[in-house]
């Protein structure tokens, strides 16, 4: 691609505003470049959402930057009725950061920096949608959902991933099932996960990327057979082993449908790593447009 003019979006708060003090390096390293770089501070989510929609009406590239909430926000603004979109690029800045893995973007900035300008490759990106939304990589709901929100700081800090495996588990001995429809099939489960992501919440479910190119799988974690089970045995072997394990050992159930007709009494859910209220039934699904983003070529 032809890229003349560059825009930095980026939002102060993610990662607890660790990017804010970098933004002259990041601005000078674009530069070097492409010659030139525009800088988008934005100050709440409307302008996030507002920045993303303008720019990608008249920018090359559009570099963002912030968490999984951001880059969710990102993908549910752009102009998609618009004939040629730019060419996007994502600078991980959250504190999970979800789909920096999936693209391969290291969360260290010098690093991720080097990564998007200089080894990077161009590939399509997949979007879904929910209802009217779209969204990235993850619409779910159940046990785990949480898990990055009730880890203390001092906890990632002192043991990093173990963590979130640890408190986890922790979660997990309390476990609550519900009650979910999809496509006219009621499961009684503890967790169920539409995505597509190799990696949710810092767990790598799908290390070998089986799964990531067919659309948005739906698992659904099975209560196990006993009236008192929960599932807490097949929920820990699916994160600590991911899904196609988990799958030969039939501690999940996998659906992989175009779409997914969703009914819900729990209308609380995750979506990219952010809790939003839905309202159900629901249609979700692979859109049917794609963007073109900036990945690290290994």
């Amino acid at each position: 691609m032809n890229i003349k003019n560059v825009v930095f979006i980026y939002n102060p708060i993610s990662g607890k505003g660790k990017i804010d003090k970098h933004i002259e390096y990041i601005k000078n390293e674009i530069i070097k470049k492409y010659g030139s770089c525009d800088v988008i501070k934005t100050t709440s989510l409307d302008h996030l959402k507002e920045s993303i929609n303008k720019s990608s009406l008249i920018y090359d590239l559009v570099i963002f930057s912030g968490g999984d909430g951001t880059f969710s926000a990102v993908v549910d603004s752009i102009p998609y009725e618009k004939e040629n979109l730019p060419l996007y690029a994502y600078l991980p800045s959250g504190s999970i950061c979800d789909m920096g893995y999936n693209l391969g973007i290291s969360k260290n900035y010098k690093k991720a920096l080097k990564q998007i300008l200089n080894e990077s490759e161009i590939k399509d990106l997949d979007i879904g949608y929910i209802g009217n939304k779209k969204f990235s990589y993850v619409f779910c709901h159940g046990a785990m959902t949480d898990v990055p929100y009730i880890t203390p700081q001092k906890a990632k800090n002192r043991l990093g991933n173990l963590a979130y495996l640890l408190y986890g588990i922790k979660e997990a001995f309390h476990l609550k099932t519900f009650d979910v429809t999809i496509n006219n099939n009621t499961y009684n489960t503890p967790l169920c996960l539409i995505s597509n992501s190799r990696m949710v919440g810092f767990f790598k479910i799908d290390k070998k990327g089986l799964y990531t190119d067919s659309g948005y799988w739906c698992m659904i974690v099975k209560k196990g057979k006993s009236k008192k089970s929960k599932g807490l045995s097949n929920l820990i072997y699916t994160f600590l082993f991911g899904i196609d394990k988990a799958l030969k050992k039939k501690k999940i159930i996998l659906l992989k449908e175009e779409s997914y007709t969703i009914s819900c009494k729990e209308n609380i859910w995750d979506t990219d790593g952010e809790f939003i209220e839905e309202s159900f039934p629901v249609e979700v699904g692979l859109y049917n447009k794609k963007i073109k983003i900036l990945t690290h070529k290994k």
